[in-house]
This record gives structure tokens, sequence and C-alpha cells, in this order.
């Protein structure tokens, strides 16, 4: 149906986001792509098109592009808190440490009550041996989710480290 509507009205945009997340919701991510970014050749400030196009970009392991997604998403919509996790997730992965952690930083400002984002800041500063910047933001893991087994296992990890380094 909302294949007749782009007939009748092709240029309509929410039609076109519509039609996205029905070919997305059905698996038919090629398609859903080709429509995400239909949106965008419309509305080239269409941020949500941005966001999901990155998305599924991401999903695809087509991490460079999926980046671009999210970077154009963030300069129309700077308050996106998960498209800012979004990027500091694929900067991560990319080894673009400095990156992420301005990313998952930015996120923080918008939702410091978040123990995932505490959580994936204090990995990035862990890989990258900042183990004290690490263990800060480990523990307001924590205080925001007490049973949170990942960071248990940093801060032991760190631990563990920190005293092989005394000896």
């Amino acid at each position: 149906e909302f294949q007749d509507a782009i007939r009748i009205a092709p240029n309509d945009i929410s039609i076109n986001i519509e039609l996205a997340k029905a070919y997305f919701s059905q698996g038919i991510v090629d398609e859903a792509i080709e429509a995400y970014r239909n949106v965008i050749r419309l509305d080239s400030k269409n941020a949500a098109a941005h966001f999901e196009l990155g998305v599924i970009q991401s999903n695809q392991g087509n991490a460079d592009e999926a980046i671009k997604s999210f970077r154009t998403m963030l300069q129309l919509s700077p308050n996106h808190c998960r498209a800012h996790q979004e990027l500091g997730r694929l900067l991560r992965d990319k080894g673009q440490a400095t990156d992420a952690i301005i990313s998952f930083s930015q996120a923080l400002e918008l939702d410091s009550n978040n123990a995932v984002l505490n959580y994936e800041l204090g990995d990035v500063y862990y890989r990258e041996g900042l183990f004290s910047d690490a263990e800060k933001v480990f523990h307001r893991a924590l205080e925001l989710q007490s049973d949170y087994v990942d960071v248990y296992q940093k801060l032991g990890a760190i631990h563990s480290n920190q005293s092989e380094w005394k000896e």
C-alpha cells in the first residue's frame, strides 16, 4: 500500500519514511536504505532519516557510511543522545579512541544517568590504559546500576593490573 502511495505522491516525505520503516521491519534492507536515501534527497535536513540510515548501515557492517550518516545527523540535531552513542561505538570499534571518548562524553552530557553510556566511556578509557579515568566512570555506572556485571569485571581487571605493576 505504501508503494501505491509513493506512485501517487513520490515526493511525500512521510510516505517515504513509512515505506522505509516497512521495508526494514520486513527485512528488506536494500529497499529500506534506498527509501531513506530518497527521503534525504527530498529533504537533506531530515535528521531522523540520517539516523535511521546510519543504524541500518551500522547493522550491515558498513561503519564508514554509518559514521558519515551519524555525523550528518548530529550536525542537524546535536542533542540526540543515541546518535552520539552509536557514533561512539563505531569510532571505538575502528580504534579511534579520542573521537569515541568525545562522542560518549557528549552523550553523557545529554544523559548522565545512563549506566550503559558510563560503561562504554569507561571501556574506551580502559582499552587505552587510562585506568584512573575508567575507574571513575565505572563507579558512576555502578551508582546507577549496582548489578552491572561487566563493570565489576573491568574494575577487577584494573585492580589486578595495578597490583601487578606495583610488584
